[in-house]
């Protein structure tokens, strides 16, 4: 089989290669020479079919390829999140980031305040949800380990130069703050609860920016509808100036054509006229 970079159909396939496919048949079939049209055309009716048949296989095959190269893609990456979302535990149990069970952080939140008979600072809650046992020491998860060690790191600093802290806002700014979804590490739903560390000045601010930019956005987009808008009236417009010029130049030709026709006509009675008069003479 010659291959042919524009051959997906007959129809596009070059002649050099319909010429070889029909050399290739004329080496194996012999006939009168006087039927060679015929049996060309009737060779070429076939081979169309052939071909057709030759490129739907192709498709098959290679739609197939395909769609095991992604069913096989897809499971990798359904295993891949099915072991990160269970800490990289291929099978059993998955180790957990929190002692609360099923109770919420804003359950557990809400129990130590009965029972310590104030609201847990951030830190307070974060080590008794994240520590085995609550014991404030064995940490199930490593990234919990690493925020606390931070955090009594920045306390230690801050006292030693004796500057005021306020454990709740540095805590927050050491857990990261909350995310794109207002989520805020190691506090479930209590973490919505949480402000953020900023100023309302701050937020206002940052609040105004985006809001900004996405007028800025919204701006540049009408003017680009504007510009398309503008574009299309100018090309309609010029449309309808064309047709109303290439209407006048009809009228204009028309007028002409009569014009000559009369002119023609007036030719023909005169050249009656004196047709008869000669006759009559």
């Amino acid at each position: 089989m010659l291959a042919d970079l524009n051959g997906y159909s007959w129809a596009t396939l070059s002649n050099k290669t319909k010429l070889f496919y029909w050399d290739e048949f004329h080496k194996k079939c012999h006939w009168d020479d006087a039927k060679t049209s015929l049996v060309q055309a009737c060779w070429e009716n076939k081979a169309k079919e052939r071909y057709r048949q030759y490129i739907y296989n192709i498709s098959s095959k290679w739609k197939m390829s395909t769609l095991k190269k992604t069913v096989n893609i897809t499971s990798e990456k359904s295993e891949q999140n099915k072991k990160n979302r269970r800490r990289c535990v291929a099978d059993g149990q998955a180790l957990s980031t929190h002692t609360g069970g099923s109770a919420s952080h804003s359950k557990i939140a809400s129990d130590l305040k009965k029972l310590w008979g104030h609201d847990p600072a951030h830190h307070e809650l974060f080590l008794y949800t994240h520590t085995k046992n609550h014991n404030g020491v064995t940490f199930l998860v490593d990234k919990a380990k690493k925020i606390h060690d931070d955090f009594m790191e920045k306390c230690d600093r801050l006292e030693a130069i004796g500057e005021e802290i306020d454990e709740d806002k540095l805590f927050y700014d050491v857990v990261g703050g909350h995310d794109r979804k207002k989520r805020l590490y190691g506090f479930g739903s209590y973490g919505k609860r949480i402000r953020s560390s900023k100023g309302s000045s701050e937020m206002h601010r940052e609040q105004y920016e985006d809001n900004n930019a996405e007028t800025k956005v919204e701006i540049e987009n009408l003017k680009k509808l504007v510009e398309t808008q503008r574009e299309k009236y100018e090309d309609i417009q010029q449309k309808y100036e064309d047709n109303v010029e290439f209407q006048q130049k009809n009228v204009d030709v028309q007028a002409k054509f009569e014009q000559q026709l009369a002119q023609a006509m007036n030719v023909i009675n005169t050249l009656s006229e004196q047709v008869k008069n000669f006759i009559n003479q």
